[in-house]
């Protein structure tokens, strides 16, 4: 692609509008001949540094928001900007046409990675080669990628999506992140539905504020839909999140479609739990209900649920289409790390994995289980807090995790912090809890105390298969972990 197809002409000097540029990077190491390379100033690394690199690998512009006088006598363009972030997104898109026609991306504090995968399911049930990308990497009916951000950087991003549109996917949900969004990572996308699950603190050590954090997502529903592409939201957002997408809708004359709980859309009537899941009864915009088994436990895992099925059929509200939809949930499967069953113990206890880490998603995925308790049952939580990360939400993980009977407090991924005083910091909101700094030892622990009808939640760390401790990630699975040391089968929760 000639380089005035990718940058806006009065920014490119005239003999260099017809550069073909075969690649986008910001990364010295990935520049191939042809690349347009982008010095970005980082927190850790200044890209400036790098272009001489770049140029002996086979650069043949270079865009940058500082002047690199050191530069001048090179002969390849350097172009200077104002947002290089942006433009590398927006250039990184362009190049890596053609991309899958039908993107949706879902945003929130907890429940992105259930309502991508729901939706990437629901599409596979009626034979659309359908993916997911975010926390589990890329998902798809073609086959799994992994990669290493909720959503990752433009580049990547780009070309994964060149890929499954070149392996015959055309429908995916993408999560994005707060970080993601912040940092300009999807601009350059259109999404034709847009959704909103979830929002209480987190993230700020990054944001700083709960304002600024609910202003980073919101950006996805102010500048990367469609024309009049459907917002849609689960009511357990809450009334602030609600008004503002309400006024973001109506300034953009868009839908605003909710579901859960007095959904406009889906209103999810009543949930009873049932040996193998759940029972939902549902209405569409008030008509009549119906009655659906969801495989899954959690109140909340029930509101993603409902998101995805709204996120399925953004061009049209048909009721029979709706009501088709619907009878699809017993079909879904459960997704790695949330409410995962991991299995029964040999005297009849229940042990689940879930990702909670945080206070709200501590107290929804608690809340969520206890009605699967048998009679006499107690519900047992082993947990902690991650390193390096926002510290104040600490003590409200451990004063959510009270509403369990019996509480442990353990090591997460410290990072590279104290893990003595991370736990510390969350037992001060938890003064009943035990405390086993090893996460193993206290997953053993956990598992000898249960009786038959108990229920254990290993909260925190979800599907991941490894703990961060001193800049090393050392292999460490609950799920695996808690078979191996339960002995556990397989069977109804």
């Amino acid at each position: 692609m000639k380089l005035s197809s990718l940058l806006p002409n009065h920014l490119i000097p005239e003999n260099s509008k017809t550069l073909e540029i075969t690649s986008i990077s910001s990364d010295s190491r990935e520049v191939i001949a042809g690349t347009l390379f982008f010095a970005l100033s980082g927190t850790r690394l200044e890209g400036a540094n790098f272009v001489k690199e770049a140029i002996a690998k086979g650069a043949v512009a270079i865009v940058s928001e500082k002047e690199i006088f050191s530069l001048l006598e090179i002969s390849i363009p350097i172009i200077h900007v104002e947002n290089a972030t942006t433009l590398l997104s927006l250039c990184a898109y362009k190049l890596a046409t053609p991309l899958p026609d039908h993107l949706i991306a879902i945003t929130g504090t907890n429940g992105k990675t259930s309502t991508a995968d729901f939706l990437r399911q629901i599409w596979a049930l009626q034979e659309k080669e359908a993916a997911s990308i975010g926390t589990l990497g890329i998902r798809a009916t073609t086959g799994d990628i992994e990669a290493s951000h909720t959503t990752p950087p433009p580049v990547f991003l780009a070309k994964y999506l060149h890929q499954l549109k070149e392996t015959g996917v055309n429908h995916v949900a993408l999560e994005a992140s707060s970080h993601g969004l912040v940092q300009n990572r999807l601009k350059g996308l259109f999404f034709e539905a847009v959704g909103f699950t979830s929002f209480s603190r987190d993230h700020l050590d990054y944001h700083k504020t709960e304002e600024n954090y609910l202003t980073a997502k919101l950006t996805l529903f102010k500048e990367l839909r469609q024309k009049n592409a459907p917002i849609v939201a689960a009511t357990a957002c809450g009334t602030t999140v609600i008004e503002a997408l309400r006024k973001i809708a109506d300034e953009t004359h868009a839908p605003l479609r909710t579901v859960g709980k007095n959904g406009n859309f889906l209103n999810l009537i009543e949930t009873s739990p049932l040996p193998d899941g759940q029972l939902l009864t549902i209405s569409f915009q008030g008509q009549k209900s119906i009655s659906v088994h969801l495989p899954i436990p959690g109140i909340f895992q029930a509101q993603n649920a409902l998101l995805a099925i709204a996120l399925a059929c953004p061009n049209t509200a048909d009721e029979s289409e709706i009501y088709h939809l619907l009878k699809l949930l017993p079909q879904l499967k459960p997704i790695p790390g949330r409410a995962q069953f991991a299995g029964k113990t040999q005297n009849g206890a229940n042990v689940y994995i879930d990702y909670a880490h945080t206070p709200d998603a501590i107290e929804r995925i608690v809340e969520s289980l206890r009605p699967h308790l048998k009679p006499k049952g107690k519900l047992f939580i082993v947990f902690g807090a991650g390193g390096n990360r926002d510290k104040g939400k600490r003590p409200l993980m451990g004063q959510a995790a009270n509403l369990a009977d019996f509480v442990i407090v353990t090591d997460d991924n410290p990072r590279f912090e104290d893990p003595d005083l991370i736990r510390k910091e969350v037992l001060n909101g938890c003064k009943k809890a035990i405390e086993i700094a090893d996460r193993k030892e206290a997953i053993a622990y956990a598992l000898k105390q249960l009786q038959e009808g108990d229920i254990l939640l290993i909260a925190g760390k979800g599907h991941e298969k490894g703990q961060e401790i001193q800049g090393k990630i050392l292999p460490f699975d609950d799920f695996l972990l808690a078979q191996q040391l339960g002995k556990l089968t397989q069977g109804a929760f």
